[in-house]
């Protein structure tokens, strides 16, 4: 009996381990990618025996496609079929349709020589019947068999028969029943090359000539080896022997342990999983699993497994364990129950997937998007985010918070004179020297250029957040020894602290940027605190929301086009950009209103207003477009945030006449990372309405990243700040060959913005960018200049390649 049972256990086992096999072959062959890819399973039940955990050591080279997903988990639920016993009939009627959704227009039949009458079984969904009542179908396919089928054996092309009688004379009855049933091309898969006849063939027929691709024929490959793996489960003990050398030689680890017993103990673990944790199977035998992980290990985590295992239910979990060695690794596990005959827990199987360096690259991902890629600190968005959390603690306890804002005095012409190189590398040192006065609980970030700010949490009271300053004056006035250039620097910086009448933490940002300028106009290199005396500005910008009001009222507001170039110069549309004319302080800054547009709401009307005109001079210029030519809004986050908002859209949308397909909206990372769930369900209705949604400034945001593979987006825009430095700076340009691999991958388009010079675009072509938008290609223009430029436009890449 104990005997049997072990057969039984191999026997499952190696059927896991042959299956994830064929998911990795599928995945690759497929979706037409080289490389490997991250492999998942499915949780599989051993008929009484034990946790199995198949581990793949695998490299992943940046991500993990949806496409490769979804064929995965056909792939475990067809495994799962084939090891937990399902009806034959089932197994097999899951394989058609799997192949079926794979490859089109194709009908396939299973010939199984094991079951049925004396001719064999035909299983399948959809080819004719008539063609399955056929007599003569049924033997020739069989005459077919026997005579031994070659891989991929083309029945016909259906070029036509005559050239197919003196190619394939054996299989030429078989041809012709099949072309007066319709269909015009047929290829055969045996199910064992080695025994067709005792086995079996996988026929797929098509109504239409052709020929699988390579991908496709791996595709057929890997379901006829699943086909196979469904009909030889009857086979004797004497065959046992041959999955346990498959088993043994396996890369993927197995364990299985024991489920009634106290603390499961592990009976048997595979020389791969020894491999991956350098534990040997002595040291690994009796112990329970709990000894991969390490103290890092979330409670929440184990929690749920102990939970799973007591409730005898499937668990899928991420989890960081240890190698022996004490090298840490990350694991995808998943385990199971295993029922006996009765339906008793008798077993445990797991699977587990070292998903190590998939889950580095996503973590150096998100460490490019949340810090700044030439220091090495964190980012405005990372600022922010610390900011929030800092100034409710603060509130909670009654505790006062400084925020510092420090600007380089005269930096400029270090760049201008010695170069941007020595520029950088004097932010480097500049950026340690910071790390190194301040305390571990604080934050320092770079703001962009010799921008940085400092915030301090937990202050006694402003004399402490002043002497962290002194500190700072005097780490800068020593110089700067780059190559043979001594440079002295200094700085100015301002001093916010928290007060009960801080309604916006983003206001302390705000009066430390005020108090920073007043002290550079008491001669730089000085320390300044907020006042209220300083708010000088913020009567200012009372000031300039009364005009903003006045300006909607008076349609002060104008807007200019830029186009969106694709790569082989042809237009894929324009981003509509907001322009204000004042009537007696001239051109105001976008920069300058919107943020006050945005706090006092008026961005509502404003954005309604940008959305109906720039419609309606998009239609203006359906005579000189594309019939598919779009127009990119910026989407305010009032905007999006608003009840009804999409009931808002679609009437603009009827009013004006603009088709949907053609207006895509832009957001940014922190629209979407606000009301997370709230903010999917609105792009599913945007993208039910069949508009288009961009993330703008990609890159910058915080915290995105784990959220773009669930986001219904068709477009990311590459931040400026990235495409500044290109070709040169290597870091953004792997950051930015790293942002369109991924949106590739993810079926994304990817926008590069604020291109300004050849080599840029060169750079962007190089790394295969889809459309590039900037002064080099064309400035902002109002409708009428783009009403001249379309018919004088000459071909934008003929002078930049």
């Amino acid at each position: 009996m104990k005997a049997n049972i072990r057969q039984i256990v191999l026997l499952v086992a190696v059927v896991i381990t042959l299956a994830l096999s064929s998911v990795a072959g599928m995945m690759v062959g497929g979706v037409g990618l080289m490389g490997s890819m991250t492999l998942s399973a499915a949780w599989v039940l051993l008929g009484g025996m034990g946790l199995a955990m198949i581990m793949t050591k695998h490299s992943t080279h940046t991500r993990e496609l949806s496409l490769a997903k979804r064929q995965l988990e056909n792939q475990n639920r067809l495994q799962a079929l084939i090891v937990r016993g399902a009806p034959y009939r089932t197994i097999l009627e899951q394989i058609c349709q799997f192949l079926e959704q794979q490859i089109p227009d194709v009908h396939v039949i299973i010939w199984s020589s094991r079951t049925g009458d004396t001719s064999g079984e035909l299983i399948t969904l959809n080819a004719t019947k008539a063609l399955l009542q056929s007599a003569d179908f049924r033997a020739q396919v069989k005459t077919l068999a026997q005579r031994g089928i070659d891989p991929f054996y083309p029945v016909f092309k259906a070029t036509c028969l005559a050239d197919i009688d003196s190619e394939t004379p054996l299989s030429q009855p078989l041809c012709q029943t099949l072309y007066r049933h319709g269909y015009q091309s047929a290829y055969a898969v045996p199910l064992d090359a080695a025994r067709p006849d005792e086995l079996g063939a996988l026929l797929l027929l098509c109504p239409t000539p052709g020929e699988p691709s390579e991908a496709q024929q791996l595709t057929i490959a890997n379901a006829s080896r699943l086909t196979r793996l469904a009909l030889e489960r009857h086979q004797s003990e004497a065959q046992l022997h041959i999955f346990e050398r498959s088993l043994e030689a396996s890369s993927n680890g197995v364990l299985i342990a024991e489920a009634n017993q106290a603390d499961m103990p592990i009976l048997y673990a595979n020389p791969a999983f020894t491999q991956m944790t350098g534990y040997s199977m002595d040291e690994v035998k009796g112990r329970n699993c709990r000894f991969l992980q390490g103290p890092d290990t979330h409670p929440s985590q184990i929690q749920q497994m102990r939970q799973a295992l007591n409730e005898g239910r499937d668990i899928n979990l991420t989890v960081r364990n240890y190698r022996k060695d004490g090298r840490p690794f990350w694991n995808h596990v998943f385990i199971s129950p295993v029922r006996s005959s009765i339906g008793q827990i008798t077993h445990f199987v797991g699977i587990l997937n070292d998903i190590s360096e998939r889950k580095n690259h996503e973590n150096q991902l998100a460490f490019h998007a949340t810090h700044d890629a030439l220091t090495g600190l964190g980012n405005r968005a990372l600022f922010e985010d610390h900011l929030h959390h800092d100034v409710e603690l603060a509130k909670r306890h009654q505790q006062q918070i400084a925020v510092l804002f420090i600007d380089l005095d005269e930096f400029k012409p270090i760049n201008d004179t010695l170069g941007h190189t020595v520029g950088d590398r004097v932010l480097i040192n500049v950026a340690k020297r910071l790390e190194a006065t301040i305390r571990p609980s604080d934050t320092l970030c770079r703001f962009g250029g010799d921008e940085f700010v400092l915030l301090l949490p937990d202050l006694v009271d402003l004399k402490q957040a002043e002497a962290i300053a002194e500190r700072v004056i005097n780490a800068l006035e020593q110089p700067f020894c780059i190559d043979e250039h001594e440079l002295h620097l200094s700085a100015s910086i301002g001093i916010a602290l928290n007060d009960e009448h801080l309604q916006n933490p983003s206001e302390l940002i705000q009066h430390a940027d005020m108090a920073m300028y007043k002290a550079k106009k008491q001669g730089r290199n000085a320390i300044q605190t907020f006042t209220h005396d300083i708010n000088a500005k913020l009567t200012q910008r009372l000031m300039l929301r009364n005009d903003l009001q006045d300006a909607i009222k008076q349609e002060q507001f104008s807007l200019h086009y830029q186009p969106l170039i694709k790569h082989d110069g042809t237009i894929k549309g324009f981003e509509a950009l907001l322009r204000w004319q004042h009537p007696a302080k001239g051109f105001i800054s976008p920069g300058r209103f919107i943020p006050i547009a945005e706090q006092t709401g008026l961005i509502i009307a404003l954005g309604q207003w940008v959305m109906e005109q720039a419609a309606r001079d998009l239609l203006a210029l359906s005579a000189l477009l594309p019939s598919d030519c779009l127009i990119s809004i910026n989407l305010s986050p009032l905007q999006f945030h608003r009840a009804n908002f999409l009931q808002v859209l679609a009437d603009t949308l009827a009013a004006t006449g603009l088709p949907a397909s053609r207006l895509e909206l832009e957001l940014t990372e922190g629209v979407l990372m606000n009301d997370t769930e709230g903010a999917i369900t609105r792009l599913h209705a945007l993208r039910k309405m069949g508009v288009r949604v961009a993330i703008d400034d990609f890159g910058t945001g915080f915290s995105s990243l784990s959220y773009l593979r669930h986001l219904p987006v068709d477009t990311l825009k590459i931040d400026r700040s990235f495409i500044t430095h290109l070709p040169e700076n290597r870091k953004d340009t792997a950051v930015v060959s790293g942002i369109i691999d991924l949106a590739h991958h993810l079926e994304l388009t990817v926008v590069a913005e604020g291109i300004e010079t050849q080599e840029q675009h060169q750079a962007l072509a190089a790394l295969d960018c889809d459309v590039f938008q900037g002064y080099l290609l064309a400035r902002p223009m109002p409708f009428t200049a783009v009403v001249d430029w379309l018919k004088s436009r000459k071909p934008l890449f003929a002078d930049l390649t």
